[in-house]
Order: C-alpha cells, then structure tokens, then sequence
C-alpha cells in the first residue's frame, strides 16, 4: 500500500512501531491525537515551544 511506498523517518524502528501500533485502541490512538491537537493549539496561542513539546512527550509516553 502507500505505507510502503512511502519512506519512513524512523525505518529502523519499524518493527517496533509496527507492534505498539497493533497494541493502540482506538480510544487511547484518540486521546493521543486530541493531546497532539491541543498542544498544536498551544503553540498557535504563543506558548512556549519547548515546554509543549516535552508536556506532550510526557503525556503521549504515558498512554499504553
């Protein structure tokens, strides 16, 4: 399909991502995006990049 045609960023780690991905609901892959959209909205209101950056790491290491 497209996933393979296209290139990967971290294709090292593809196996990896590929199985925590199958291991995602699709509840907690929907609080992962609404976290990675208000963080977005953050940064659109002038919040300071690197402080979002590392909350929204934080927080989307904690979802399993």
């Amino acid at each position: 399909g497209a996933g393979r045609e296209a290139a990967l960023a971290f294709a090292h780690k593809e196996d990896e991502l590929r199985a925590r991905a199958r291991g995602l609901s699709i509840a907690k892959a929907a609080e992962s995006e609404g976290r990675v959209r208000r963080a977005l909205a953050d940064l659109e209101r002038g919040a300071n990049a690197q402080i979002v950056t590392e909350a929204l790491l934080f927080e989307l290491a904690r979802i399993r």
